[in-house]
């Protein structure tokens, strides 16, 4: 979701075992300025129209009533981020923190 100063939060999917990508948390933490603009640069490429999630967005912004919480700019599901967290339950990433982009690959 975009923000002043560029990403303000992430919206962190995962594949189900049907192949489905499921969203599983929501990511504020962790995100510094440099990566929320690097972010925002990266994102600006791959906007979409729609969710990619095949079910809904749960828990956009703790304790927001939904008329509050921002409308989300949807992306196509092609980059992968490093999310670090304490625990998972109920299908959701607990303490979740946005811990930068994975390596490139050789190829």
């Amino acid at each position: 979701m975009p923000g002043p100063t560029g990403v303000e939060r992430l919206l962190v999917g995962a594949t189900d075992a049907s192949g489905r990508l499921r969203h599983v948390a929501t990511v504020e933490a962790g995100l510094v300025p440099a990566s929320r603009r690097r972010l925002a640069t990266v994102l600006a490429r791959l906007r979409a129209e729609a969710s990619p999630f095949a079910g809904p967005v749960t828990r956009v912004r703790w304790g927001a009533r939904p008329a509050e919480a921002p409308r989300p700019v949807w992306v196509r599901p092609e980059l992968a981020v490093v999310v670090a967290y304490r625990g998972w339950e109920s299908g959701q990433l607990r303490h979740a923190r946005y811990a930068g982009l994975p390596p490139p690959t050789g190829g």
